[in-house]
């Protein structure tokens, strides 16, 4: 997982329009914000990516990290956090970078209330 480097790109937002686009042409359906990218295939989540960006004399370059390989950026959406949870819930580098997610108590909230069965369900004969 090194870095790539393009001279085409000529600002931050063209490095991450181009790593959407490609994903996108790979098949799998994308919403990104900020440096963040979910993946989905068929609806369902396949991947939370920080796409990390930088400018070295003046050629615009990428490196795109996993949030299952521990990325150093503990900001990402708490919905896009939330749709990847059950997919790396058990991935020891997930749960290292979750450890340090702010909002991980939402998270894992959110995960018991979907396992709870509902009381109104129970009694809807």
């Amino acid at each position: 997982m090194g870095w790539y480097w393009n001279t085409n790109w000529k600002s931050k937002q063209d490095v991450i329009d181009h790593f959407a686009d490609m994903t996108r042409r790979d098949g799998y359906t994308v919403q990104t914000e900020g440096n963040w990218i979910y993946a989905e295939e068929n609806g369902k989540p396949v991947d939370l990516v920080y796409l990390m960006t930088e400018k070295l004399d003046g050629v615009w370059g990428y490196k795109d990290v996993s949030v299952s390989s521990g990325p150093i950026r503990y900001n990402a959406p708490l919905w896009m956090v939330q749709k990847i949870h059950p997919i790396f819930e058990n991935d020891k580098y997930y749960k290292g970078w979750l450890a340090k997610y702010q909002k991980r108590k939402s998270v894992l909230q959110g995960q018991s209330n979907s396992l709870t069965p509902s009381l109104f369900k129970e009694g809807a004969s």
